[in-house]
């Protein structure tokens, strides 16, 4: 299931389809140890990370999946545990049924 997106929490506006999903994964922040998350929603430009992780808003970060597909952007905003991401480029559609896959 694909919903709409109602914006990236810092205001702009996207007319994106963002898939909701639960994956886990590893977060990497300007060399900083790993720290665990879970993806949420993915969208082709960009995703919604919950962590505790301190990433902060301008940070960059990659992404480690479990089978060590590697996904990297920029933390647009961030809400308590919720964190916005910004990829370098965007994902291609099967790269996004992929993820889905792994996330079921």
């Amino acid at each position: 299931m694909q919903l709409p997106s109602d914006g990236d929490g810092a205001g702009a506006r996207r007319i994106e389809l963002r898939t909701p999903l639960r994956l886990p994964l590893m977060l990497h922040i300007d060399g900083q140890d790993a720290i665990a998350g879970t993806l949420t929603e993915v969208s082709p430009r960009g995703c919604r990370i919950e962590t505790s992780a301190a990433a902060e808003i301008g940070n960059y970060i990659t992404i480690v999946i479990a089978d060590h597909t590697l996904i990297g952007g920029r933390v647009t905003w961030r809400e308590g545990d919720i964190l916005g991401l910004d990829f370098r480029g965007p994902l291609l559609p099967k790269a996004i049924a992929r993820l889905c896959a792994l996330g079921s």
